[in-house]
């Protein structure tokens, strides 16, 4: 279980000579357990948000916690176990290295972990966790495959399957249909759904389109670099409507 505290988060990057401030004192919470749709448009800061979660880059200001915990509060290796252990990356345009077949991409998650000799001892393990998370989202048949030889949204599901590899409390994901069409964005959530199953995984997925955002159980709308709009839990009943 993993619930996220966000508290008056500020993040200015700096163009040039320019400061460019992208969030401006965002806070939130989100359940242990919940799946979050955070909407708006680009540069309202949604993403920059979440690679703060995840622990990918620092604020200038505010804090993140984890059932309490403060990132601020973790030492550079304690940050790295975090980000191996309690978090797992969803991004829009893959990252899956090309060279290595679907089986093998699922599994660098396990290998970077555990290290050369810890991936040696449970690899019999691993490589069936990893085939069962890719049979759960329809792979079964592309194993063997490389990138190459898969559709936009396989490759997505893909990425997925690795993100769970380690079994983390927490998914993170950004704009994990931008690049896939409508009926493929559509299955691509299905997977999601499926994939969240009875672990009460945490779910914290960036959008800019309405409809992907409507299949979390809540969604939450920035604008500005701010926190504009919270709709309450429990009020989204419908989530796949027909």
């Amino acid at each position: 279980m993993s619930s996220i505290s966000v508290t008056n988060l500020h993040k200015t990057y700096k163009l040039g000579k320019v400061p460019v401030p992208v969030l401006r004192g965002a806070s939130l919470e989100v359940e242990s357990g919940e799946w979050v749709a955070i909407l708006g448009h680009s540069g309202s800061g949604k993403s920059t948000l979440l690679h703060l979660l995840g622990g990918l880059d620092k604020p200038n200001e505010g804090e993140i916690a984890y059932d309490g915990k403060a990132l601020s509060s973790m030492s550079s290796s304690q940050m790295n176990v975090f980000r191996r252990e309690h978090v797992g990356f969803v991004f829009q345009f893959y990252h899956l290295v090309p060279e290595l077949t679907v089986l093998e991409n699922t599994l660098l998650g396990a290998m970077i972990r555990l290290g050369r000799f810890g991936y040696m001892k449970e690899a019999g393990q691993l490589k069936e966790a990893a085939a069962q998370l890719l049979g759960n989202a329809g792979l079964s048949h592309r194993l063997n495959h490389k990138p190459a030889q898969l559709s936009g949204g396989e490759r997505q599901r893909v990425a997925i399957a690795r993100a769970l590899i380690n079994n983390p409390p927490v998914l993170l994901a950004d704009e994990p249909t931008g690049n896939l069409d409508q009926k493929t964005g559509n299955e691509l959530l299905d997977v999601f759904e499926s994939m969240r199953g009875d672990t009460q995984r945490t779910i914290v997925m960036v959008t800019h389109d309405q409809k992907v955002a409507d299949r979390a159980d809540r969604v939450i709308e920035m604008a500005d670099g701010l926190v504009r709009t919270v709709q309450p839990t429990g009020l989204r009943t419908q989530k796949n409507p027909a």
